[in-house]
């Protein structure tokens, strides 16, 4: 604690010093007056006009009058500057000592009421707060701007970025009802959007006591099929799954999440924790006496006994392969940061189809162009394999956005409909969405 206080004290000192000793010391020389400093820009300005008229940029005429504004400004300023002496005075030494004492009674007064003695001594400033409770909870600071965003919004309730923000600034807080209700205007106002989506379903979920049954389970999926590479959509997801007991699909959606995540962070940790985790809960469900492969507790919902012991015609069954360039005439639209999807969707007409897909790579577009394989270790839910079916739509899309919905000014290639197995696809990105 001492050594905080002796540590402050010289850094308030220095700061004090900075702005009282100027005020302090006497001056060795009069003051320059404003006039006579300016004098080098007259002349400069002067220099100009003549060079312009030189150029024939001015006529005679115009010479002549910018030389007499010139003139007439400049005798102006010197008639202020003689009229206000006191401007080359030296400064008072009373106003230094009323600055220098000043500045010390407002930091104390000032950190008395903002600041926080304790941690001068090296008291946790969580202790503070509460067990369990976040430190930024009670912030005055945001609880002011909430009130403030409220007011705002009452007069604007048309602001979509003001609801989203409310939303976000209310789950700060901890008000989940309150961020339940500003998520559900925001996506009222907003396009079909993953990231709002998911957001109103974990605001929502924590409204209802940390469950995402029912409701928030359901705007869960519709931001997985806005957007399958979506991080908190796909988080939700595997958590939705494992509330009802899909140890499999579970592990599919964190598998996809954690094949998202940059490698060295703690987010990548954490899943990697969580799936290893559900590896074992599901070895020990095989492994179970009377386990059957039909009804083992993480079975993917809709999977058969028979549908799991069906002959299968080789790995190359389970992917599709290729490359993937842009055309020429299109590259220079393209920037190194864009994001690449791939996606290989069932057929419209398909047995169980939905517009969520099968499968999906993801990759920046400074790899362009590239070789890749899209197959069933990209699948987005476990039962919904590549490899079961007879046939696909493959499409490429490069985002300006990172997200996966396509938005104007995205770059895609036509759809082409191939075969499972198929290792030489050629997709072109050779269209912009309008």
């Amino acid at each position: 604690m001492i050594l905080g206080v002796v540590l402050m004290g010289l850094i308030a000192l220095g700061a004090i010093a900075s702005i009282v000793v100027p005020l302090w010391r006497t001056p060795t020389q009069p003051g320059v007056l404003p006039a006579e400093s300016n004098l080098a820009v007259w002349r400069q300005e002067r220099e100009e006009i003549l060079r312009e008229a030189s150029n024939g940029a001015l006529s005679e005429s115009e010479r002549e009058l910018a030389l007499a504004e010139l003139s007439e400004r400049a005798a102006g300023e010197i008639k202020t500057d003689r009229a206000h002496p006191r401007l080359a005075r030296r400064p008072s030494r009373v106003l230094a000592i009323l600055l220098g004492g000043g500045l010390v009674v407002f930091a104390v007064v000032l950190y008395a009421k903002l600041g926080h003695f304790d941690a001068l001594s090296g008291a946790p400033l969580v202790a503070a707060q509460g067990a369990g409770e976040e430190p930024r909870a009670n912030d005055p600071r945001i609880i002011a701007m909430v009130d403030s965003l409220t007011k705002k919004l009452e007069t604007h309730p048309d602001d979509l970025e003001g609801w989203s923000m409310l939303g976000r600034s209310q789950m700060v807080l901890m008000h989940y009802q309150e961020a339940a209700q500003a998520y559900a205007k925001a996506v009222s106002l907003a396009p079909p959007d993953a990231q709002l989506l998911a957001d109103y379903a974990d605001a929502l979920a924590m409204a209802q006591g940390r469950r995402l049954e029912g409701k928030p389970a359901d705007l869960v999926m519709r931001a997985v099929e806005l957007d399958p590479t979506n991080l908190k959509a796909l988080e939700l997801a595997g958590t939705v799954a494992l509330s009802k007991g899909d140890t499999a699909v579970a592990l599919s959606y964190w598998t996809k999440l954690r094949q998202l995540l940059p490698a060295d962070s703690d987010d990548a940790r954490e899943v990697d924790a969580a799936l290893s985790n559900l590896r074992a809960r599901l070895a020990q469900a095989q492994t179970a006496p009377g386990a059957s492969a039909a009804k083992s507790p993480g079975a993917p919902v809709g999977t058969s006994g028979a549908q799991k012991s069906a002959p299968r015609s080789g790995a190359a069954s389970e992917s599709v392969a290729g490359q993937i360039d842009v055309l020429p005439a299109l590259a220079g639209k393209v920037a190194l940061n864009d994001t690449v999807f791939i996606f290989a969707r069932a057929l419209p007409n398909a047995p169980g189809a939905s517009k969520m897909p099968l499968a999906v790579l993801r990759f920046a577009a400074r790899e362009l162009p590239k070789s890749f394989e899209l197959g069933d270790a990209q699948a987005m839910v476990p039962d919904q394999k590549i490899s079961g079916q007879s046939a696909l739509v493959v499409q490429a899309r490069i985002s300006k956005s990172g997200s996966a919905q396509p938005a104007s000014g995205d770059l895609e290639s036509p759809p082409m409909t191939v075969k499972p197995g198929n290792r030489g696809l050629a997709i072109v990105i050779s269209q912009v969405v309008p």
